[in-house]
């Protein structure tokens, strides 16, 4: 017993080590482990904390969002959803979702820059849900965001806020 607490201790030592010394690095000098989410954990502020005795599964900087509709619910036409929830069924919206997010950002407000990976799944793409309103482009998008305290990064652009190290 008394071992393991001296590896977690040296590895937590490690770990603020590593984040001291990439504080000062630019967002184009970074690497960031990706996850492709899991369905057992789809709470975003667990996969955010880094934990050492599970480090698969913590200190992903990089989150898939596969965004969604909910089906036959009308009222819910334009509600954005994301399908990576425990039952492998939109349960939680994209606004719930990056609220949690944003709540790791002010508990840990040192944290490497997270990156959010939108993916539209086929009915929303069918429905034009991403687009409508006031979402027409990827400047609207990325000025959602930016009002979010986000970074936004898409295929073809890579978007900076004052939020970062200008790239």
């Amino acid at each position: 017993m008394y071992m393991n607490q001296m590896q977690s201790i040296q590895g937590r030592i490690k770990i603020q080590e590593y984040y001291e010394n990439t504080q000062q690095i630019r967002l184009n000098q970074l690497q960031a482990k990706c996850s492709h989410n899991s369905f057992s954990q789809s709470d975003y502020y667990r996969q955010l904390a880094f934990n050492d005795q599970k480090l698969q599964q913590g200190g992903c900087l990089m989150l898939e969002f596969d965004l969604a509709l909910k089906k036959g619910e009308l009222d819910e036409k334009y509600t954005i959803y994301v399908a990576h929830d425990e039952n492998e069924e939109p349960q939680y919206t994209l606004a719930h979702d990056l609220k949690s997010v944003y709540y790791y950002h002010v508990d840990y407000p040192q944290h490497l820059p997270i990156f959010i990976g939108l993916s539209v799944l086929q009915e929303a793409k069918q429905l034009n849900l991403v687009t409508r309103g006031y979402l027409l482009n990827t400047e609207s998008l990325y000025k959602m965001y930016k009002g979010l305290g986000m970074n936004f990064l898409c295929t073809d652009k890579l978007f900076d806020t004052n939020y970062t190290i200008p790239i």
